[in-house]
């Protein structure tokens, strides 16, 4: 179905939720679906979600050779498929995250979220983790302007500071600098 749907196109980001509930599953449908996106650089939030059946190979080589992905695969991922506790299918997630900068340890300020699917031959989650905040308080700065740390529910929106005005010059929005858990 989504086998080599997008593999070696220059994608920079995914949409959250673009297969999330996907039906009528079978052996390799997402498999190599990314492969080779050397200009991807994160895993959006839910991205196979509300996916609740396990086949052989479905996420085979999905991401691999995303050269320049990094962070960590979030806990939403595969929601689907662990809420459901559906039982591992030969070579689920086989090479999967293969030749990425995913992390291999949860940085601090968050702590290893096990979904069951990570296994531990080289073949599964290539030794890659899911990982979630365990602080709830973030700072961010916004192009310069630096938060207070703020209490949040992971997922929720943060409204960004108000600018000051400058005569002769209009606002046209904040990009997010940095981002400390």
């Amino acid at each position: 179905m989504f086998s080599w749907a997008f593999a070696g196109t220059s994608i920079t980001s995914i949409p959250s939720n673009l297969f999330s509930g996907v039906s009528g599953c079978q052996d390799n449908v997402f498999g190599s679906t990314f492969n080779g996106c050397t200009s991807l650089t994160y895993i959006p939030e839910n991205l196979f979600s509300g996916i609740n059946c396990a086949y052989n190979y479905q996420f085979g080589r999905t991401f691999y050779n995303c050269t320049n992905l990094s962070g960590y695969i979030p806990p939403s991922t595969f929601s689907g498929l662990i809420n459901a506790g559906h039982p591992k299918a030969n070579n689920l997630f086989a090479d999967a995250f293969y030749g990425t900068k995913l992390v291999t340890s949860c940085p601090s300020g968050t702590t290893q979220y096990i979904s069951g699917y990570e296994g531990s031959g080289t073949r599964t989650w290539n030794g890659k983790v899911s990982c979630q905040s365990t602080s709830g308080i973030i700072s961010l700065t916004w192009d310069g302007v630096a938060t207070t740390p703020t209490s949040c529910t992971l997922g929720s929106t943060f409204v960004p500071p108000t600018p000051a005005a400058r005569p002769g010059y209009r606002f046209t929005g904040w990009k997010v600098k940095t981002i400390n858990p």
